[in-house]
């Protein structure tokens, strides 16, 4: 009955409560910064089944919405390397193109960093360089493109025809990239469903696009670089 985010101190076997939420307006995605003192998580807006806006959580402080605008839906947030921002999706909520926008974790107006009559979505801040990685339709296909934060062209890795590639991760080093690659004539890529697992591939880019390994797999992510 009582939802919302928790920590898990699996040696202890204790569950911390961190911020709670109600049936309507429940957290997704929630992600750490890089010192792991703060959370940022999508909250579905109560009453809109597909908006949510994005809030930081923590066990020090009450938990504090960065976006909040009812024109538009945020999703899919992600810390820069220096956690001083947030980069995520924009959409607006009466429908229409994805772009990548960003926001100060310490307040303030968000800003655009990538947009255009395109599908931008799904950015991921590299872990060394000021630089993302994210997806794209805007060479006829679903592709992943780099691209500096602080805005400037986006380059194509690897433009490909036959597949759509979604869900890019880099590596703890950020020299590659792996991605999950379905072909195009898959109905239900955007979903992952049924269709899509079973057809699924994963293959790891390096920085200048050169291919260096694929195999049958969907969602992939990398082991962290652990002392």
């Amino acid at each position: 009955p009582e939802g919302g985010v928790a920590f898990v101190w699996w040696r202890e076997r204790r569950v911390e409560l961190i911020a709670r939420s109600g049936p309507d307006d429940y957290f997704l995605r929630p992600n750490f910064s890089p010192d792991g003192r703060l959370l940022v998580a999508q909250r579905r807006v109560a009453g809109r089944p597909k908006s949510s806006h994005l809030w930081l959580l923590s066990r020090d402080a009450e938990p504090r919405a960065i976006t909040s605008d009812p024109a538009w839906n945020d999703s899919k947030a992600w810390f820069t390397r220096d956690g001083a921002q947030i980069l995520y999706t924009r959409r607006e909520a009466a429908g229409g193109d994805y772009d990548l926008w960003g926001v100060s974790v310490s307040g303030g107006a968000p800003w655009p960093i990538v947009t255009g009559p395109t599908l931008d979505h799904s950015a991921r801040p590299s872990p060394t360089r000021d630089e993302i990685v994210f997806v794209s339709n805007r060479d006829g296909s679903s592709d992943v493109f780099l691209a500096d934060t602080d805005g400037g062209r986006p380059r194509n890795l690897r433009r490909n025809l036959r597949d759509n590639d979604l869900a890019p991760r880099w590596s703890p080093d950020g020299e590659l990239v792996v991605v999950t690659r379905v072909a195009t004539d898959v109905a239900d890529f955007g979903s992952m469903g049924e269709g899509a697992l079973a057809q699924s591939r994963i293959a790891v880019l390096d920085r200048n696009g050169r291919q260096h390994f694929e195999t049958d797999g969907a969602m992939p992510d990398w082991m962290p670089a652990w002392p």
